[in-house]
C-alpha cells in the first residue's frame, strides 16, 4: 500500500554481499529459480498498465480475490481465524474463506492515512490521519473495536505539527499509546489518561511555502506485562501503564518480546542475536537463545531454529537472509528484478516459508531453503507500494493488493 510504511515498518536487518540471483553462504546446491517462462497473466495491472504476472503458477494460485480500490491495511485477529483489512473508510473482518464477518464504517476525513493495530488484548485500534504537506493540519481520529467490530470508545488525534507518519502502541491494560506536540500520551476509553514529556522532539524545518517536522521516535510496540517500549533515533525506553519510564538504555536495532514477554530479543544492525531482560532493561548474560520462544511471536522464522531478515540496512542491501540464533548466515536472496533492493513487510507461515515485498509491490515467497515458491510481479512505477500480507490460522497467505483487494495465495491441489 502507498502509505507510508516504508519508513515505518522497515524489517530486520542483515547480512552480506551477493552475486546474481540467489546466493547460499555454504557450499550447498544452488537454491531453486523460478523460470522466466513459468507465469500466468492475471486481469489485474499496475500503474503502468502492464498486467499482473503470478510467477510459479503451475503450483500456486489466487484462490479468491475481493476487490476494492482503496485499500490500507492488513492484520489478524489474535486467532488468526479472521482477515481484517481497513477498506473504502471501513473496517472489514473476512473469515478464511473470503465472507464478511463484520464492517465498522469509520468516519469520513480527506486524504486519509490507514493503520490498523491489534493490542496486546486483542482490541483493534483503526487509526485515521489525514496527510497534507501544507501547514493546515486537522486531527486524526482513533476508534478502538472489540474483536466483533463493536466500537469500545474512540477519540481525536491531535496533530503534531506536520508530522503525517506516528507510531502507535497498544498494551495489554487496554491503553492505546501515542504522541501529539506535548509528548507521549496514553489514551484510555478515548481520553488522555497520561503524558509523559521526557522523550519526545520534534524539529520542525520551514520551506517557505510549509513546514514539515520530524520526531525522534522511530517505534513502539507493546508486550502483554503492560509495558509499552519506545525507540528513538538512539534510544529504547520501557513505560509502564502510567506513562512512567521504567528503564532507557542507549541501543539500537531491532528488538521483539519472546518467551510470554520475560526478555526482548535484541537483533542489531551488526553482530549476535541478544536477550535483554524486559523489565530491567539489561543484557541476560550467558542465555542462549532457544528457537521455540520465537514461535508465538511476529517475526519471520523457519521454526528449524533459522530467522529471516533484511538485507537493507547491511552492505549488500538487497533481498533477504537467514540467519541461525547465532546470528550467523545460512543464505542469502537478492532480488532479482532491476530497480527494486529492499524487503518490506515480512512474516513466514508455520512451515516456515517466509514472505515479502519490495517497494514496487511484488510479492516474494521462499521456502525454508532459499528456493523460491512463487513471485506475484507487481511493479507499480509510483510508490513506494508495499504488499502487506498475514497468515491465517490454517497457514496460507492473505495479502492487500493496491488498488485490488485482498487475495488468498494457495498451493494448488495435486492430482
Amino acid at each position: 500500500m502507498k502509505h507510508g510504511r516504508i519508513s515505518i515498518k522497515v524489517l530486520f536487518c542483515v547480512l552480506m554481499i551477493v552475486s546474481l540471483g540467489m546466493t547460499t553462504i555454504s557450499a550447498a546446491a544452488k537454491p531453486y529459480q523460478i523460470p522466466s517462462k513459468e507465469y500466468k497473466e492475471l486481469k489485474y495491472r499496475n500503474d503502468r498498465g502492464e498486467t499482473l504476472k503470478l510467477y510459479g503458477s503451475k503450483s500456486y494460485q489466487l484462490q479468491w480475490v475481493k476487490e476494492f480500490s482503496d485499500g490500507g491495511d492488513i492484520v489478524t485477529n489474535k486467532t488468526k481465524d479472521r482477515i481484517i483489512v481497513t477498506q473504502n473508510n471501513s473496517v472489514v473482518s473476512y473469515d478464511l474463506n473470503g465472507k464478511v464477518q463484520w464492517r465498522y464504517t469509520l468516519p469520513s476525513f480527506s486524504f486519509n492515512h490507514y493503520s490498523l493495530l491489534v493490542g496486546a488484548d486483542g482490541t483493534i485500534y483503526a487509526v485515521q490521519r489525514p496527510i497534507k504537506l501544507l501547514d493546515e493540519y486537522e486531527s486524526g481520529h482513533v476508534s478502538a473495536l472489540s474483536e466483533k467490530g463493536k466500537l469500545l470508545w474512540e477519540s481525536a488525534l491531535d496533530n503534531p505539527k506536520a508530522t503525517a507518519f506516528l507510531q502507535y502502541g497498544g498494551n495489554s491494560k487496554g491503553t492505546f499509546v501515542t504522541f501529539n506536540d506535548d509528548g507521549i500520551i496514553g489514551i484510555k476509553n478515548g481520553a488522555i489518561a497520561w503524558t509523559n514529556t521526557e522523550i519526545l522532539q520534534l524539529t520542525t524545518t520551514d520551506y517557505g511555502l510549509y513546514q514539515l517536522s520530524s520526531s525522534n521516535i522511530t517505534g513502539m510496540f507493546a508486550d502483554r506485562q503492560g509495558r509499552t517500549f519506545v525507540q528513538t533515533d538512539t534510544t529504547l525506553y520501557a513505560l509502564d501503564d502510567a506513562g512512567s519510564i521504567l528503564w532507557s538504555r542507549d541501543i539500537k536495532g531491532d528488538f521483539t518480546p519472546i518467551r510470554q514477554d520475560q526478555y526482548l530479543l535484541y537483533t542489531p544492525a551488526s553482530g549476535s542475536l541478544v536477550l535483554i531482560d524486559s523489565s530491567t532493561g539489561k543484557n541476560v548474560s550467558g542465555a542462549a537463545i532457544n528457537s521455540q520462544w520465537l514461535l508465538d511471536t511476529s517475526l519471520p522464522i523457519d521454526r528449524k531454529g533459522g530467522l529471516y531478515v533484511s538485507n537493507e540496512l547491511r552492505a549488500s542491501k538487497n533481498g533477504i537472509s537467514k540467519i541461525n540464533m547465532k546470528g550467523n548466515p545460512i543464505w542469502s536472496y537478492k532480488i532479482r528484478y532491476q530497480g527494486y533492493s529492499a524487503a518490506y513487510e515480512m512474516t513466514s507461515d508455520p512451515a516456515g516459508n517466509v514472505y515479502f515485498s519490495d517497494a514496487g509491490g511484488t510479492l516474494y515467497s521462499l521456502d525454508k531453503d532459499g528456493n523460491e515458491r512463487f513471485i506475484l510481479l507487481y511493479r507499480n512505477k509510483s510508490g513506494p507500494t508495499l504488499t502487506t500480507s498475514v497468515i491465517g490460522k490454517d497457514g496460507n497467505v492473505y495479502a492487500l493488493l493496491d488498488n485490488i483487494g485482498l487475495t488468498k495465495i494457495t498451493a494448488i491441489p495435486q492430482k
